[in-house]
């Protein structure tokens, strides 16, 4: 689909990411409100984290102590084997996280494991572990479905985004959590719902709010907004997908995914080969991360660019700026090195507002096009999703490109993969060097 297409797919990342584009309004007033005679008290706790609030069946658990979530670590552990996707299960997918929270807040942490799986309507599959009440086992959780396009039963893209908004409904003593969940029927077909994510009754309540969905390519391209009470303008859609974080005071959390079993993965951890002690520390620090007692940027260097400390997506994104052509192709072991005037040459352009444009088959009669926008991964990558126009004839009707970082030699290296409906097409790895 042409580039309009992908800026309306991906608008929910870019907002989830208020950090980067500013799309979403993050206060800074704390997710909860207190009374003033607390506010003292409650400082003072917050300094201590060994004298958080103890858990309660109705209380507003603020921080799990260390103590308490040391237990209930420990209980996952025992529960490990029903959690743990096989490692030969997950290296088919496109991606696996863990992330361990208490986002209901009622002081028994629950483990989110989400993965996904090629480019249809429900691309994810998000189970969600929680520490029973008597705190000895874990319950997976049920989930409840409404709002738009409910009958679908599609779940948010939770392994996604590790920055993520709130907010919480004192009125109710219900927290929220905004999701986005991509997906693409077809080369022709897709959109972006956003899931307005709540606990209650041991239930993960999951309501879609508003939606945006596209068909047709080129152009015949036509776009449908939506929202809770219908169709509406784009403009209108975007200002009412915007008071969800205005009118609600939202606030920006930050979600400890570990990535593990997956070729995108800098670590190339084996999830289901480790040891107690190793699962125990992410565990224990992904929560951690979650209640701000530790920052992105630690959990990050620890877990996530261990393989290469140094490498940021933002690093990475300023070294790429620039032209660069192909320098050689790995394709499953077979190397190809290439000249300017060589056929298949590639050109790659990387501009300073996050979009670049490749010049593909350069020299043949095939010269064709991709262009798109820059996305930051947790572990330090780069990606770009891209769909071809249905009049372009490709093979394909997904691609991602993934821009792993700067090899040895001053390489960028990218690596290339494709998806026709479920069927996966093994890319190859492409290799650039500086041209200006």
């Amino acid at each position: 689909m042409k580039k309009k297409y992908l800026a309306i797919l991906l608008v929910g990342i870019m907002c989830s990411f208020s950090f980067l584009s500013g799309c979403g309004k993050t206060a800074e007033e704390p997710v909860m409100e207190e009374d003033d005679e607390d506010d003292d008290d409650d400082k003072d706790r917050d300094d201590d984290e060994d004298e958080d609030e103890k858990p309660s069946a109705s209380a507003v658990v603020k921080s799990i102590d260390d103590k308490t979530l040391e237990s209930q670590v420990d209980v996952f552990l025992k529960n490990r084997k029903t959690w743990v996707i096989p490692h030969d299960e997950a290296v088919l997918y496109e991606g696996t996280s863990y992330a361990l929270s208490d986002l209901n807040y009622n002081g028994r942490a629950e483990l989110t494991v989400a993965y996904h799986e090629g480019t249809t309507a429900n691309v994810s599959t998000v189970n969600i572990y929680e520490i029973n009440e008597k705190g000895d086992g874990i319950d997976l959780l049920e989930w409840e479905f409404d709002g738009i396009d409910k009958e679908l039963k599609s779940y948010p893209d939770m392994g996604f985004l590790s920055a993520i908004n709130g907010y919480y409904d004192k009125e109710n003593g219900i927290f929220h959590y905004l999701f986005s969940d991509w997906y693409a029927y077809s080369f022709a077909h897709g959109g972006c719902r956003e899931h307005d994510i709540s606990f209650v009754d041991g239930k993960v309540i999951d309501v879609v709010y508003a939606k945006t969905e596209s068909k047709g390519s080129d152009r015949d391209e036509v776009t449908t907004f939506t929202g809770s009470n219908g169709d509406m303008s784009e403009d209108a859609y975007y200002a009412y997908l915007g008071s969800y974080y205005d009118d609600n005071n939202a606030k920006e959390f930050w979600f400890g995914l570990y990535y593990a079993d997956s070729v995108y993965s800098q670590n190339k951890n084996i999830v289901e080969e480790m040891s107690d002690d190793e699962i125990k520390d992410i565990l224990t620090d992904s929560y951690r991360l979650f209640a701000e007692r530790i920052t992105y940027g630690e959990f990050f260097d620890k877990y996530i660019a261990e393989n290469n400390p140094e490498q940021t997506s933002e690093w990475l994104f300023n070294e790429m700026i620039g032209s660069w052509g192909l320098y050689m192709t790995d394709a499953e072991g077979y190397v190809e090195y290439y000249e300017p005037d060589d056929q298949y040459y590639m050109t790659l352009d990387v501009f300073s507002d996050r979009t670049m444009h490749l010049e593909e088959y350069l020299n043949t009669d095939y010269e064709y096009t991709i262009e798109g926008n820059l996305l930051d991964k947790a572990d330090g990558m780069l990606i770009v999703q891209y769909m071809p126009p249905a009049s372009d004839g490709m093979a394909y009707d997904f691609m991602l490109l993934t821009f792993t970082g700067i090899d040895e030699e001053g390489h960028l290296v990218v690596m290339c993969d494709s998806w026709n409906g479920n069927e996966y097409f093994p890319g190859s790895t492409w290799y650039f060097a500086k041209t200006d």
